[in-house]
């Protein structure tokens, strides 16, 4: 018998033992998490060992986050394990505002001063600790205590890969938060642009606040419960940030870059010329000639959103938010040309603008034949009102989606949506010619303003293409799929087809997913979760 049990054994344990966060709300779940290390850190030093970098792994701050912040600056080792952060709000009141502005003074500056000896962060928090915290910061002046812990955390976790944002309380003026993201983007364009000039994206660089960064949340929502704008100034720093691999905005809507930073009347916020000129002078103090000093400013939007800046990013996600323009979506392709995902999911609104179809198709084709995945999809009960509205349709993306493996759209988006009847229809409608052969993965649904029985014929004679394909040696026009998820209207009648090579599952009252025989079983797809 061995005397002591393997760390293998116990990382496994320690992994069932901490409770799932997508079923509990996370203030709890963080205070479970909390409990739960406290217990077993005092067990033995060995399972203390394992357990904090399990437990720190993942940090969803809520009420409780000025608890956590004490922790961190007593154990600044625990900073070192934060993987993964997601942050709602947190309870700022006079005391808990006195504790933070304490801790600022006496544990936390020192703290970052030691970890980074960076002297534009130094001069950062000198700001921070001029402006002072103060409850009625927007007739005073002071720092705004919202978001200014999670900055404080961000400065004490610099491992941090992914951060989940709430910020529904920023005002429209930057505050620490994109003020840290823009002082941390200058660090990161200014180490790739010495990457670039010495030939050498390998060499090692100093540590940086968010200097690992990779994947990045947003999720807004105005007060009268509709979308809010990227064009805000405490806005696009983050989400603009270099080197992000993936992007989501949630109630975000994309406006043209060339707004980012102006209010609502189009004029520029009267302190960035200001702060920016600041930002310039700090950078000039700060480093140790003229030439790092440039490398280390923060660039222009017109840099920031100029074609292929982004080249990282492989993920990018649109969600309850207005649809953009055919002008907006060849931005994001321009911007991000390295996109592998794109997803738009838009909700319906009384001052929607309708969607220019034709024009989408003629964008993916021209600027998206590397995209993988891509989704177009409507709101929820709105896809009668929606297919009215929408003029044109996306058209084939057979020749030039070659890479296409993951589609979601209504087939009345990608054929039209003036659906004849089957007696008035001269030819029938051939799907396959409008889906590349790369296809693996179709989440569809069917006319809900025409005729869903010529839909149903569409569907059914492109399964049995793709069923067939199987009998043939992988050939035919659709040889790779092999899951189709199908939505009805709430009006239409139920599909009775059942395609060669497939099976046929019910899984909800309006959706039939049709599966490959001979594929392996796939219930849901890469980012597809099922009801």
């Amino acid at each position: 018998m061995p005397r002591q049990v393997p760390a293998e054994i116990l990382l496994h344990i320690l992994s069932y033992l901490i409770p799932d966060g997508n079923d509990i709300p996370d203030h709890h779940y963080a205070r479970i998490q909390v409990q739960t290390l406290s217990r077993m850190s005092r067990a033995s030093r060995e399972l203390r060992r394992i357990a904090e970098p399990i437990l720190y792994g993942q940090l969803p701050l809520g009420y409780h986050t000025l608890k956590v912040l004490e922790t961190l600056c007593s154990r600044p080792d625990l900073g070192e394990h934060v993987r993964s952060i997601s942050y709602s709000s947190w309870d700022y009141n006079a005391e808990n505002c006195a504790t933070l502005e304490r801790l600022l003074y006496e544990r936390i500056s020192p703290l970052i001063r030691d970890k980074y000896r960076w002297p534009a962060l130094n001069q950062f928090l000198k700001h921070l600790l001029d402006g002072g915290i103060d409850l009625h910061w927007e007739d005073n002046g002071g720092v705004l205590p919202q978001t200014l812990l999670l900055t404080l955390i961000l400065c004490l976790t610099p491992n941090i890969e992914i951060l989940n944002v709430n910020v529904d309380a920023l005002d429209d003026k930057a505050d620490a938060l994109s003020r840290l993201f823009e002082l941390c983007g200058r660090y990161v364009c200014g180490v790739m642009r010495r990457a670039r000039k010495d030939g050498d994206s390998t060499r090692s660089s100093p540590v940086a606040p968010l200097h690992k960064l990779r994947s990045l949340q947003l999720t807004s929502t105005t007060s009268h419960g509709e979308p809010d704008s990227c064009r805000k100034k405490n806005v696009y720093p983050l989400f603009l940030f270099p080197r992000l691999e993936t992007l989501e905005l949630c109630s975000f809507n994309w406006v043209d870059t060339s707004q980012l930073g102006l209010d609502e009347d189009g004029e520029e916020d009267e302190d960035e010329q200001e702060s920016d000129g600041e930002d310039e002078d700090e950078q000039e103090s700060d480093g140790e000639d003229e030439e790092d000093a440039d490398d280390d400013r923060w660039p222009s939007r017109l840099v920031l959103t100029s074609a292929g800046s982004h080249p990282n990013l492989k993920s990018f996600a649109l969600l309850s938010c207005l649809p953009s323009s055919f002008a907006g979506l060849r931005e994001m392709l321009r911007i991000f040309p390295n996109l592998h995902t794109l997803i738009c999911h838009y909700v319906f609104t009384e001052c929607r603008e309708a969607i220019n179809l034709t024009m989408y198709g003629s964008v993916l084709r021209e600027f998206g034949p590397h995209l993988r995945h891509f989704e177009l999809e409507p709101a929820e009960g709105a896809d009668d009102i929606v297919e009215k509205a929408d003029g044109g349709a996306l058209g084939s993306l057979r020749a030039r989606l070659t890479s296409l493996e993951q589609l979601r759209c209504p087939i009345s988006a990608l054929v039209g949506s003036d659906v004849a009847s089957d007696e008035d229809n001269g030819a029938d409608l051939d799907l396959c010619s409008f889906l590349p052969p790369s296809l693996r993965w179709f989440w569809t649904s069917v006319t809900a303003i025409g005729d869903a029985s010529v839909h149903y014929k569409a569907l059914a004679w492109m399964l049995d293409e793709a069923g067939s394909a199987a009998e043939r040696n992988g050939q035919g026009r659709l040889p790779a799929l092999e899951w189709v998820m199908v939505g009805i209207h709430r009006d239409s009648k139920v599909p009775t087809f059942e395609p060669c090579g497939f099976d046929v599952l019910r899984v909800s009252k309006r959706h039939f997913l049709y599966r490959k025989r001979s594929a392996a079983p796939v219930r849901n797809p890469p980012g597809w979760r099922l009801f």
